[in-house]
């Protein structure tokens, strides 16, 4: 018979089995394989980080924290290149954006943000 640590099956209880959680909370792991520089998709093929719930889930080795998917694990020579996008797009306050009026930016904004509910369910998972 397995040994109980006295207090731990209130612990246990909290963690709820994977099959118990409602079909629509349920995620698929997502692994980006691109990164956004200077506007562009830019494919990824180098050393991902693997994102994990903070929530776990019951297994036959405890409980483990189940992986959401993974994302790139950029260098500093992508964060240089990213930087050097910025730097070229504000052009010393020249840039389109720095330059462009209030009703200009609020139209991207605008479509920014419709854009973005039309990825709701992907973005929040619901």
């Amino acid at each position: 018979m397995d040994q109980q640590v006295k207090g731990t099956e209130p612990l246990k209880s909290i963690f709820k089995e994977q099959t118990s959680i409602p079909e629509e909370y349920i995620v698929s792991e997502i692994h980006q394989k691109t990164y956004l520089l200077n506007g562009e998709i830019v494919p990824w093929n180098g050393q991902v980080t693997e994102v994990y719930s903070p929530v776990c889930i019951p297994t036959d080795d405890g409980p483990q924290r189940k992986l959401l998917g993974s994302i790139p694990n950029t260098t500093g020579k992508e964060a240089l290149e990213a930087l050097e996008a910025a730097v070229a797009a504000y052009d010393n306050g020249l840039g389109e954006w720095p330059t462009m009026s209030v009703e200009g930016r609020i139209k991207c904004m605008q479509k920014f943000v419709y854009l973005m509910i039309q990825q709701r369910e992907l973005v929040i998972g619901y």
